[in-house]
């Protein structure tokens, strides 16, 4: 994780563990100073005893609402430490990596264009900036690179794939009509939920069962697990 990432996370963590130790004493003190009305004794209009007993239902109702926006508070910075744990992941997740590098891989052509065009024309300001900026992906696109590498993620591609195989993503079997050269068409999505073969408990989605006249397709990077058409079938058949 990125020490910086690490520090912002383990600083909204401590800010949550305050904001929870201020609830806790607010909570207590609530407590004490409601303790004179235990058993559900009154407070007594005209007695000595009214005075005292007003000031420490006030207090106890000041403790409540104290300990009450501390809840809240920490719910904040809790809420805040587990957006920014999820977004860390979410940017060193392979399919997410991939992504990336196909981003990269499309602005470096871009940038070879440009800078073809660039020198042609002589524009020298403009070549400078361009070489600059292709440095910076390419040592973007190494780092990438290597961190899919160490991250042993499967790259799947076209010739992993053939009509009848099945890719799972999002905890679902999908059924291959075709493979392309970045995506597998698979029946369409908002037809899912037709779906009604199982394996291991996990929907399996045949194109027979696809309700509608069109496909949709599903990108490589998203695919974590690939099933032939034989041993799909095979698997149903048990």
């Amino acid at each position: 994780m990125n020490p910086h990432t690490a520090d912002r996370i383990d600083r909204y963590n401590e800010y949550a563990a305050k904001a929870r130790a201020r609830a806790t004493a607010a909570f207590k003190a609530g407590d004490a100073h409601s303790a004179r009305f235990a058993g559900g004794q009154p407070i007594l209009v005209g007695h000595h005893s009214e005075k005292p007993a007003r000031r420490a239902q006030e207090r106890a109702d000041a403790d409540m609402r104290r300990a009450i926006k501390n809840q809240d508070t920490a719910k904040y910075w809790e809420q805040k430490a587990k957006a920014a744990k999820r977004r860390e992941e979410q940017k060193h997740d392979p399919g997410v990596i991939q992504r990336r590098i196909d981003r990269l891989e499309t602005e470096r052509r871009r940038i070879t264009r440009l800078l073809a065009d660039a020198e042609t024309e002589g524009n020298t300001g403009y070549v400078a900036q361009l070489t600059e900026r292709a440095a910076e992906v390419a040592e973007q696109l190494a780092e990438n690179r290597a961190e899919l590498t160490e991250s042993g993620a499967k790259v799947w591609g076209k010739a992993d794939f053939k009509k009848g195989d099945y890719v799972f993503r999002d905890g679902m079997w999908w059924e291959i009509k075709s493979a392309n050269k970045n995506t597998v068409t698979v029946g369409a999505v908002v037809g899912f939920d037709h779906a009604r073969a199982r394996v291991d408990g996990k929907r399996v989605y045949r194109l027979a069962d696809n309700p509608y006249s069109w496909t949709d397709t599903i990108s490589y990077t998203e695919i974590t697990g690939r099933m032939s058409a034989d041993d799909m079938a095979a698997r149903l058949a048990a």
